[in-house]
């Protein structure tokens, strides 16, 4: 028999076939594969082990029977279901095109949410959605009182009043023994903006950590949306990321701090002049307490986590 990378001559290359071929008859017969084979098991998939698509609206520019077009081929490909993502334009209304872009939350906008649910429920798919576009959570629902909170230090003379933006309240306050000079904390908004908001939906992000201002979020955006569908047709509602810049102040942070276990997680506090950039002379347990927060707030609001 040639070695492996020798030329094998056609008296060897006969033998060898013969007696691969006999090996082969010789090996014990599998067992008999079920009917339909492996591609009948996957079509047959039961809907919850299914994939789901992100199915990004944008504008939202979309209209019943697209919609139900798209689905159709999904629910055809055996797909289980949506997660309905309005986000930005990408194009100007344009009749001739059939392009129009419907304002969020508008009655336009809500009638193709309840179409949307009706033709899942006839195609067998589901519907989940987020609760707002883009990301953050946000829009013009929140004020700036409910918006994103970063603390924020300054440096204020012996004897003057502070000036305070709008939004803006005092944390705490530390007077220098030396020059008498006043260091003020605190409680600004960061004015940022939902990222990639639909049309309609743009506004301050949302202040995720703070009860009060999630309630009033959600009775603005989420109850639109789940009132606008028959009930079971929105499965779950979704949030994209907590991508909050500079995010480091609640309201809540000195007595969720106060109530945590210890030893938490250690992360510089956002505390500078000018910036919000960490500084680690002031550092505290920032981490694990914005944790605790968000899990309290999960668990005290069933009606949106269960």
């Amino acid at each position: 028999m040639p070695r492996i990378g020798q030329k094998m001559s056609r008296r060897e290359f006969a033998l060898s076939s013969m007696a691969l071929a006999a090996w082969a008859g010789a090996r014990p017969a599998h067992p008999a594969a079920p009917a339909g084979g492996v591609s009948a098991e996957f079509r047959d998939v039961p809907n919850p082990n299914r994939m789901r698509l992100h199915w990004y609206i944008f504008g939202p520019a979309w209209e019943p029977a697209e919609c139900e077009r798209q689905m159709a081929r999904m629910a055809a490909q055996h797909i289980g279901g949506v997660l309905v993502f309005p986000t930005y334009p990408i194009a100007a209304d344009n009749p001739a095109r059939g392009i129009r872009n419907l304002e969020y939350l508008s009655p336009e906008f809500l009638k193709v949410l309840r179409s949307v649910a009706d033709s899942a429920r006839r195609l067998g798919l589901t519907v989940d959605i987020v609760a707002g576009t883009g990301w953050p959570y946000g829009g013009p629902s929140v004020s700036l009182e409910d918006g994103a909170k970063a603390i924020r230090m300054r440096r204020v003379a012996a004897g003057s009043e502070p000036s305070l933006q709008p939004g803006e309240h005092p944390v705490a306050s530390v007077t220098a023994s030396s020059s008498g000079e006043m260091l003020l904390f605190t409680s600004a908004p960061t004015r940022m903006q939902v990222k990639r908001a639909a049309l309609g939906a743009e506004g301050f992000v949302l202040d995720h950590y703070d009860r009060a201002a999630l309630d009033r979020y959600l009775e603005a955006v989420g109850d639109k949306l789940i009132s606008a569908v028959p009930p079971g047709g929105i499965r779950s509602i979704f949030c994209d990321s907590f991508e909050v810049y500079r995010a480091t102040w609640t309201a809540k942070m000195p007595e969720a701090f106060a109530a945590c276990p210890r030893p938490l997680p250690r992360a510089a506090v956002t505390i500078s002049d000018r910036t919000s950039r960490p500084c680690s002379r002031h550092a505290i347990p920032m981490r694990g307490t914005f944790a605790a927060i968000s899990g309290a707030l999960s668990r005290s609001s069933p009606r949106w986590s269960s």
